[in-house]
């Protein structure tokens, strides 16, 4: 319980520090509110500090020795009496206030929602369309890059080649058969001439190709 000790006349007691003061008289602080961005809508932004609680209650001297073990069997007259003390009510008095201005700002909020719901179909729908270009553009990269190797130096070096070779094989075939009785001369001729000329035009080809891709064209 309370020690016992002598009552003290109003005001007689040891003065308060300013850690003791009532909180009513100390400013409660707040952070300033940033200026809103383009994109942010304009509202009550800041950090709330609660109101210090006294270490000591001075509110006490003027009561009589009686009346302070009331205090012990009587929670009811505790509670009142802390409900009364400047702090707590500062601190009531803030949370009535942040009560409303949460209830406002939850009107503001319900008020943009459908132009929330309005931005989010068009992200959605932006992000359809997003991905349908990024598969497009995927199917043309595979064919570019099919495109790119058939016709690297080195494919169509490989291609000349090989038409070279058939060109030059013709050209044997066309002479064995002509020496072989198998077609007259006009149209040996004729045949032979077109052949080997389509074999030199490509040999040709394959070489100034050949010296490209080793550097020395």
């Amino acid at each position: 319980g309370f020690p016992p000790t002598q009552q003290l006349p109003p005001g007689q007691g040891f003065p308060p520090t300013q850690s003791q003061m009532p909180a009513a008289q100390l400013p409660v602080r707040r952070a300033p509110e940033p200026p809103p961005t383009s994109n942010q809508a304009p509202g009550p932004v800041w950090k709330y500090r609660s109101p210090k609680m006294p270490a000591a209650f001075p509110e006490l001297d003027k009561y009589s020795i009686e009346e302070l073990k009331e205090f012990e069997t009587s929670p009811e007259k505790v509670f009142e009496f802390l409900k009364k003390l400047p702090a707590v009510e500062q601190l009531q008095k803030d949370q009535d206030e942040l009560t409303g201005e949460n209830e406002t700002q939850a009107g503001i909020n319900l008020e943009h929602e459908p132009e929330l719901k309005e931005k989010l179909d068009q992200l959605v729908e932006q992000h359809n369309v997003l991905d349908s270009l990024k598969k497009a553009f995927e199917e043309v990269e595979t064919k570019y890059q099919l495109c790119a190797k058939e016709l690297s130096d080195e494919m169509i070096l490989t291609k000349l080649h090989v038409e070279t070779q058939e060109a030059d094989d013709e050209g044997e075939e066309t002479a064995e058969k002509f020496l072989n009785g198998g077609t007259d001369a006009k149209d040996f001729i004729d045949d032979h001439v077109k052949k080997r000329m389509r074999y030199h035009l490509l040999k040709a080809k394959e070489e100034k190709l050949q010296k490209r891709v080793q550097g020395q064209w």
